[in-house]
């Protein structure tokens, strides 16, 4: 029987089993696939659940996506300062994530992210 308790540093996590089958780790790459998983299904208001998805034995089961709510139109320069941030944030944002412990977006989900900020405009 496989041991499904883990110890990193001195934080314990138990494996949890995903849909395929496996007991994939916690980690950026693990919660990346399970994003991975489900682009297809990803609408574009990019309300969205990673949760267990369905065929991806690398998947971590139980994650979840962060978002950015904000208005679509505002002061010009305040929108001109967000979509600065948010491309930021998609872009060099992006090889800072794991260091935080969040996984980066898949390219396709940045792609879709791009097109949400562009709606961003001045009042």
């Amino acid at each position: 029987m496989r041991n499904l308790l883990h110890r990193k540093g001195e934080l314990s996590h138990g494996l949890v089993r995903n849909r395929a089958g496996g007991f994939p780790e916690p980690s950026p790459e693990s919660v990346t696939k399970a994003a991975e998983a489900c682009l297809k299904d990803i609408p574009d208001d990019l309300c969205f659940s990673p949760l267990d998805p369905k065929g991806e034995k690398g998947a971590y089961p139980i994650c979840g996506p962060t978002w950015a709510v904000c208005r679509s139109k505002g002061p010009k320069e305040r929108a001109v300062l967000l979509k600065d941030f948010l491309r930021w944030a998609l872009h060099e944002g992006q090889d800072m994530a794991a260091l935080k412990h969040y996984a980066p977006l898949p390219k396709a989900l940045v792609e879709k992210a791009e097109r949400k900020v562009d709606l961003i405009e001045a009042e």
